[in-house]
């Protein structure tokens, strides 16, 4: 339908691509469409997108949190392993460098925004995360890279910084005041979860 109605292109942006087809994955693939791939959202609920097949045939990935988690880093990992689940192996062409290029250049492509974004090249903005590879469980450091797909967390991160502004230093934000929103959030769950339990009463 996607193909009959003009929209299956480079420009598509298709979500998980999971109940696919060999047929709908060439297809897919010759257009050259984005798959917003959630390796972890899709696990949970005991699914797999064939990612390898999709990238063999052309396709783009890009990696999505969804709503399932929030911890790009993570995902990288999911990603990866994934990947090789279905390969059987780990191959060449699914190597850490590769989840995170899925990360962060493809997910800038997919948006149109990669003359700006998704990499650290002059002329770019300067869109950075630090990680702190002095915890524990990132020593010792035999590849940055590799220790930050296969073992670094989101609480890893020391520091965010978006066009050149820092937006999280040691940790925490520093355009809000997290303690407020974390207290805020709270109450409003428990207030969502007292008028549930009314109505069912």
């Amino acid at each position: 339908m996607l193909d009959a109605a003009g929209l299956l292109n480079d420009r598509l942006i298709a979500a998980h691509c999971i109940f696919l087809s060999e047929q709908d994955i060439a297809r897919v693939g010759k257009a050259a469409v984005t798959v917003a791939h959630v390796p972890k959202g899709n696990a949970t609920g005991g699914m797999v997108a064939p990612t390898p097949k999709l990238r063999r045939a052309g396709a783009r990935l890009a990696l999505g949190t969804d709503n399932m988690h929030a911890d790009m880093i993570e995902v990288m990992r999911w990603a990866l392993a994934i990947a090789r689940i279905q390969e059987g192996r780990a191959t060449e062409d699914w190597q850490p460098e590769d989840a995170l290029r899925m990360a962060t250049l493809e997910g800038a492509r997919a948006m149109g925004l990669e003359a700006d974004l998704g990499s650290l090249v002059a002329g770019k903005k300067a869109d950075l995360v630090v990680v702190d590879f002095r915890r524990p469980h990132l020593t010792p450091c035999t590849s940055a890279l590799g220790n930050l797909v296969h073992t670094a967390q989101g609480r890893d991160v020391e520091m965010v910084i978006v066009d050149g502004r820092v937006v999280v230093e040691d940790g925490r934000p520093t355009l809000v005041d997290e303690d407020a929103i974390r207290r805020e959030a709270a109450a409003a769950a428990r207030a969502l979860w007292q008028r549930v339990g009314r109505l069912r009463r």
